[in-house]
């Protein structure tokens, strides 16, 4: 007995030498990927350096502000001191020391509304509105103090400020910018405020009341004369940091070239009024009057110092800032085009391994019907007439069964052609017979089918309709198991007697 026709599973044949173009493109995406996960990484380096210039600018801005807060307040405490001294015969101005009080009033309010307005960025608000209480109850302690009582009063308060002036730049960063210009000219903002002004400052106070009424601490010069001295070593610390500065941006020279230079300059003028205004001759308001204009000048050139290096850090951060932005600008676009030709590139790589599987799944396919077509002939060759029936039988279940339709049938033509009769069926698993229902029907009903076999009979091959989910034509229609997909109708048919 001749065995059943069987599908077998062929190896896949091998694929064309194209298909490495797949591998290829996977590759390249790979690699896009990676480059595009270094351009998210070298943008938010260039995020992160955008943020932190603002915050640094941001710490300059507080310290212009505790700057407008000192200044004042400076000249406030030198004014006070001279108006109290005991043997004063001229006042000062009123006008003069309301006009330096309503300064700090407005530098404080102003600070206030900065905070308020941004949020309160280095986290010192609560320490400036402190510091503002703080100047009020002490201006009202010092109403009708001695001259010493005042500048013990407010020295203290304003060693406070420059404390906020330190815990500015530091809460902002200031002091560790990597740029080698910009930390450079923050050293030089913290040594002209606290080493170099304010000792001047305090020169001022002392001094202009020692004029005004006899000084019985004779140490009292030689402490001054000190703070004179410390002027020349302050000079020499700010003359190292504007060279480096100027080494690391050139641009900065004139700005900068005048610091050292300038300060050694009003070390010697204030030891020059030390000079010429004696504390030992008798007091003398005139002689205090003079001293205290001579020395604001000197002051005055050390806050223009100040400011000089304080816009120079502002220039050198905005700088930085808008060159930073234009970067960060050019990565964004970049990083967007490298992204659109990965997302490109990926999909053309997913089109070609699409395309790939489908011409193998078609190879695979066409050896698999090869395979089939020589096993049913072979079958039939071998078959004796007595088992033609059971070889038509396993065709159709092998055909079928490759085809993955429902059912394959076998008609067989009356003798004029007009009507046919199914005389062999193969149904899948689950799906009823119809062969008794399809018996002497008219060939009218299936002009499609009519048509198909015209064609295949003038071709001299086989057909057969595996269009998914299209139903017969010429009256027939698709039947199936309703628990199971809907799969393609196969028809098989022979002509005549043959």
């Amino acid at each position: 007995m001749e065995r059943p026709i069987t599908i077998s599973r062929p190896q896949p044949p091998t694929a064309p030498p194209w298909h490495h173009t797949g591998l290829l493109v996977g590759s390249g995406a790979l690699l896009l990927l990676l480059l595009a996960a270094l351009a998210y990484g070298y943008l938010n380096q260039l995020t992160q350096q955008t943020q932190r210039i603002q915050r640094e600018l941001q710490g300059l801005k507080h310290l212009t502000q505790l700057r407008d807060i000192i200044e004042p307040l400076q000249v406030s405490r030198g004014l006070l001191v001279m108006q109290a001294a005991d043997q004063l015969k001229v006042t000062p101005p009123t006008g003069k020391l309301a006009e330096q009080e309503a300064a700090v009033g407005q530098a404080f309010a102003a600070a206030l509304a900065y905070q308020q307005q941004q949020s309160d960025p280095l986290g010192l608000a609560a320490a400036i509105a402190a510091a503002h209480e703080e100047w009020r109850r002490l201006r009202q302690k010092t109403a009708d103090a001695d001259p010493r009582e005042i500048f013990a009063a407010f020295t203290p308060f304003i060693e406070h400020l420059l404390a906020l002036h330190r815990q500015a730049t530091t809460a902002s960063g200031l002091d560790l910018d990597p740029v080698a210009s910009t930390y450079n000219l923050i050293q030089i903002l913290d040594l002209m405020l606290e080493f170099a002004i304010e000792p001047t400052g305090q020169i001022r106070a002392l001094y202009t009341g020692a004029l005004a009424a006899p000084m019985t601490n004779p140490q009292t010069r030689e402490q001054l004369l000190g703070r004179a001295a410390l002027l020349d070593s302050v000079a020499g610390r700010i003359e190292y940091h504007a060279s480096l500065a100027m080494a690391a941006r050139p641009i900065l020279t004139p700005k900068l070239n005048e610091l050292p230079g300038t300060l050694r300059q009003s070390a010697g003028r204030i030891r020059e009024l030390l000079y010429r205004y004696p504390v030992d001759a008798a007091a003398d308001p005139d002689r205090a009057q003079h001293f205290f204009t001579g020395i604001s000048e000197v002051i005055t050139t050390g806050y223009h110092l100040y400011d000089t290096a304080l816009q120079a850090a502002r220039t050198d951060l905005e700088e930085q800032l808008a060159a930073t932005r234009r970067t960060l600008n050019q990565a964004r676009l970049l990083s967007l085009l490298v992204g659109l030709f990965t997302t490109a590139l990926v999909l053309w790589g997913l089109h070609l391994w699409r395309q790939h599987q489908r011409d193998l799944d078609d190879l695979h396919r066409q050896s698999h019907e090869q395979r089939l077509l020589t096993e049913i002939s072979s079958r039939f060759l071998k078959s004796e007439s007595r088992e033609l029936d059971r070889a038509i039988q396993d065709m159709l279940a092998a055909t079928g069964t490759f085809l993955n339709v429902d059912r394959a049938y076998l008609f067989r033509y009356s003798a004029d052609g007009s009507r046919l009769s199914n005389t062999n069926e193969w149904c899948a698993p689950g799906v009823s017979a119809q062969q008794e229902r399809l018996q002497d029907l008219p060939v009218s009903n299936f002009p499609w089918w009519q048509q198909q076999l015209q064609t295949l009979l003038s071709s001299g091959g086989a057909t057969a309709d595996r269009r998914r989910g299209r139903p017969a034509r010429g009256g027939g229609r698709r039947t199936g198991n309703p628990a199971r997909p809907a799969n393609p109708l196969a028809v098989l048919c022979a002509g005549g007697d043959q």
